[in-house]
């Protein structure tokens, strides 16, 4: 897919479609790592593991209970 760079309040912004970002399961709401190797530039979402999302889990379980 091909898209422009747009400016925008003086920065340089991509729109990314929404089924783009529904295909990497991503929204507005998304933080996300931004990375270069001088050519491209690649956005990493980043996601708590599965561990941490069942400790956390375990954690709130265990505070409901007191």
């Amino acid at each position: 897919m091909r898209q422009k760079l747009t400016m925008i309040d003086g920065n340089l912004v991509v729109q990314f479609n929404e089924d783009l970002l529904r295909a990497a399961h991503m929204d507005g709401d998304t933080e996300v790592e931004v990375s270069t190797d001088g050519e491209s530039i690649t956005l990493t979402p980043l996601r708590e593991s599965k561990q941490t999302t069942k400790l956390k889990a375990i954690d709130l379980a265990a505070f409901a209970k007191k």
